[in-house]
């Protein structure tokens, strides 16, 4: 297991709004190739799911 932390995407969440902050956790989410599934550890950030463009199987809250 490996733990991915975007910085600064929860500070976006509070001063550009949760689109900012979605965005930039697909963005990096979407550079992952080498793993067999990615888990999204926030409600709030279950939309980044739709924007990723990652190949490998994304998992998130409902």
């Amino acid at each position: 297991m490996r733990r991915l932390v975007r910085r600064g995407a929860w500070e976006r969440f509070g001063t550009g709004g949760p689109a900012g902050c979605v965005r930039r956790i697909a963005d990096a989410v979407g550079v992952v190739t080498h793993a067999d599934a990615i888990v999204l550890a926030r409600a709030s950030t279950t939309s980044a799911e739709r924007l990723t463009t990652t190949p490998v199987f994304v998992l998130s809250s409902p």
